[in-house]
Parts: C-alpha cells; structure tokens; sequence
C-alpha cells in the first residue's frame, strides 16, 4: 500500500521536464504535432535499456500528453491539479468537464478527472475516465498503473497487477511501478 500512495503521488505531481541529454542521446523529435512527437519518444522507450533514460523519456511523454491539447487546455489542468490539491474537488471537476465538453478526445484530461476522482476515493469513477481514456491513448503508462492503484485500494489484487503489469509492458522505467507489481505479486501469493 506504501507504494501505491507513492505512485499516486508521483502521477499527481507534474511530470518533471526531461533533460536535455534524453534528446542528445536519441536525436531530436520530429517538429511536428504533439501526437508526432509522442511516437518519436515512444519509439525511444522502447530502444532504451537504461533506467534513467527510460525515466527521462516517460517524464517527456508526459509532459507532451499535457500539452498536447495546447496551452489553454494545459493551464486548464495545471488549475484544476492545484483545486484538488486544495481539496477544492467540485471545482476541479467543473474545470476537467468543462474541457472535456471542449476536447472530448484528449486523453490527457480524462486521466487528470481520474486523479481527481482517486483523491475523492470515487473509485469507479476512476476506472470509467481511464477507460474512456484508453480509447484515446492506449499506451498511456501512468493511467494503467493509476488504474492498478484502483483496484488494490478497492481490494482487487489481482486487476491491480493485471493493470500495474500492462503498464510496465509499455514503459518498464516507471519509479516504484516493478517494486508495487512486486508487492502485489507477494500478497497474491500469501494468499494461495
């Protein structure tokens, strides 16, 4: 459990801006949409052995997810990240359907509502916004392991490692993902 609040924790906060040396090591993104740019790092991950390049990339591709929709929307969220902090919940989620009635298919924005929906501990909540964000962004690394914290705090292990583990098949670099699947793993096998 210790682990899932960190998780929760590191998707919560914003993704850190990668370092410059993740584009000197690959080469630099293409200059195109937002869309392209997050294969041409997707592409990358998948070429990378290294952790810390790993963990560089996927704070890359986060950060392109936020802005993917463009500036307004990613100040939108940053807001609403801030009243959920606040624990102003109802005005976070005004700020999240208000956009989502805008971009309905920006992912990036259903994952943001599910954050909010956790912290509220509405939990099916949570697992319907990431399924619809799924629809948009099947690759999306962080909503899989959220969605894996989900299901361990409503009591279900074993869709909790099913998730934590999709999650970990598209981006293995993740901080504390491979010790919260370990973690479930062993309380899986306590109970056999």
């Amino acid at each position: 459990m210790r682990l899932a609040v960190v998780l929760l924790a590191a998707a919560l906060s914003a993704a850190v801006p990668a370092g410059a040396q993740v584009a000197g090591a690959f080469g630099n993104p293409p200059a195109g949409t937002p869309a392209e740019q997050i294969d041409f790092w997707f592409e990358r991950l998948a070429e990378t052995t290294d952790e810390a390049e790993g963990r560089a990339i996927g704070d890359r591709i986060q950060n392109l997810w936020l802005a993917s929709g463009g500036a307004t929307a990613a100040l939108l969220m940053r807001r609403a990240a801030a009243a959920a902090e606040a624990g102003e919940f109802t005005a976070a989620l005004d700020v999240l359907d208000g956009l989502i009635a805008l971009q309905p298919t920006l992912a990036e924005v259903w994952h943001q509502r599910a954050i909010v929906h956790f912290q509220m501990g509405d939990l099916e909540a949570v697992v319907a916004d990431v399924r619809q964000l799924l629809q948009y962004e099947p690759r999306h690394f962080a909503a899989l392991s959220g969605l894996g914290q989900t299901f361990y705090r409503a009591g279900d292990a074993t869709r909790a490692l099913a998730a934590v583990r999709a999650s970990l098949a598209i981006n293995p670099h993740q901080p504390g993902t491979k010790e919260f699947e370990a973690e479930l793993e062993a309380e899986l096998n306590r109970t056999i």
